[in-house]
């Protein structure tokens, strides 16, 4: 598997979403991501992380809303 060291989800149609290449249901049934912020705080989370077309694009899995710009 490939995984992206940075991401920029701006909306402008490069690098958007952290994709995760070869993560595929034919191969994986089960596929946790979990997203900390930088004070270990859990900011994003996804029991099924792409394997439901589902890829992180920056948002809070609490609240939808994006999150400001910084380490995670």
């Amino acid at each position: 598997m490939l995984f992206p060291n940075a991401f920029s989800p701006n909306n402008d149609g490069i690098n958007d979403s952290f994709i995760i290449e070869r993560l595929n249901p034919e191969y994986y049934n089960k596929s946790y991501f979990t997203v900390y912020n930088k004070w270990g705080n859990v900011v994003y989370s996804n029991g099924n992380y792409g394997l439901n077309g589902v890829w992180w694009r920056g948002e809070s899995s609490l609240s939808g809303d994006r999150l400001p710009d910084g380490v995670y």
